[in-house]
């Protein structure tokens, strides 16, 4: 039946001995579409994704419903927005808590009851908050240096590594960069210039750097040894300080963790010790994974390193051993020391690196 341009609509009724009624019934039209959601503040684009940014704790909402119909309802997850019943299409507003979320989801009713559910994402440094792998894109740099022109060649590294790489496997972790036996000149040009694009290209949030081999402190200078590094002369080794000002021009990433496997190089990274706190933080301290961190762990602060240490394998155990979706980089710190003051003279470092920002963030291992 077609009901355009119609007020009633009549029906009548016969039965076998020719008694007729007709009863007419008045034709209501109502509107049976969904309302349509728009943000207007803060920007979200056709894809929905919300810009945060670093200590956002609370955000403010501006948007409108359109439909034929009056609005009688517009939720902001659990918060009652602000809006004109009385308005057509009226705009709304409100003020939630984002602390520990990832989306939001706005709710509009129309009086004949039909309803929209809009869901916006949360975005910070480029990444989804929502991603399976809340520290984005990560990444892992090894360097092993262990043949060496002046100094004595080392044999645990290669141990080492392997034994981090198999307890990573177990990680969300993009890529892995094995660099080996890396002169100054390259070690110069990786970081500087190579690793730096590659980081840009390929938009990385999260890089890990490993670094095993001789180190050497001078003049409260820490250096990493090349392999073309010679006797006494600090010159032809490679100075931290080079190595923090090319972590410097890294400002794409979100986490950086340096971990040090080597003697004498501890002091010159860090600022500031770094405690415990954070050591049972999980994957739902949204606020630690949201936030910058530029951290470091060192095997040793100005003492000599054992070749074959506790350092890498109690790294790579507490890796392994983790029964949780993730683990932070505090948590092995912690074990970390304990280990190895029970059983060495070394003292790990673990703490912010000097010169570059950190708003307390810090990094996590998440599992696949």
């Amino acid at each position: 039946l077609a009901t355009a341009n119609l007020d009633f609509v009549s029906v009548t009724a016969m039965d076998v001995y020719d008694n007729l009624n007709t009863e007419s019934y008045p034709i209501s039209y109502i509107e049976t579409e969904a309302p349509m959601v728009e943000m207007i503040s803060p920007v979200a684009g056709t894809a929905g994704v919300i810009q945060l940014e670093a200590g956002d704790n609370t955000l403010y909402i501006e948007g409108r419903v359109i439909d034929k119909s009056h609005i009688v309802s517009i939720k902001v997850d659990e918060v009652n927005a602000s809006f004109t019943p009385s308005d057509y299409n009226p705009k709304f507003t409100a003020t939630i808590d984002i602390q520990n979320r990832k989306n939001l989801t706005i709710t509009a009713t129309d009086a004949f009851g039909n309803e929209t559910q809009k869901v916006f994402e949360f975005a910070k440094d480029g990444y989804l908050l929502s991603d399976n792998n809340p520290m984005g894109k990560t990444w892992v740099v090894v360097i092993e240096n262990t043949q060496y022109q002046e100094f004595t060649n080392l044999s645990a590294p290669a141990r080492d590594i392997k034994l981090l790489t198999a307890a990573l496997d177990r990680y969300q972790v993009s890529k892995i960069l094995h660099k080996k036996n890396m002169t100054k000149r390259e070690l110069e040009r990786f970081f500087a210039i190579d690793l730096r694009d590659l980081i840009i290209s390929n938009q990385v949030n999260s890089l890990l750097i490993w670094y095993a081999g001789h180190g050497e402190n001078v003049n409260d200078i820490g250096y990493w040894i090349p392999t073309d590094g010679r006797q006494g002369d600090e010159y032809s080794f490679y100075n931290i300080n080079a190595l923090k000002a090319s972590l410097y021009s890294y400002q794409s990433l979100t986490h950086t963790l340096v971990v040090s496997d080597a003697c004498h190089a501890g002091e010159s990274f860090t600022i500031a010790m770094r405690g415990s706190k954070n050591s049972l933080a999980t994957c739902n301290d949204l606020s630690l994974i949201t936030s910058k961190s530029a951290l470091v762990l060192t095997s040793a602060y100005r003492e000599p390193a054992l070749d074959n240490s506790y350092f890498a394998r109690t790294f790579a155990n507490a890796l392994a051993n983790n029964p949780a979706d993730c683990i932070p980089i505090d948590a092995i710190a912690e074990r970390i020391t304990i280990v190895m003051n029970k059983n060495t003279a070394q003292k790990p470092v673990f703490g912010r690196i000097s010169g570059l920002e950190d708003h307390n963030g810090t990094f996590f291992f998440v599992t696949k």
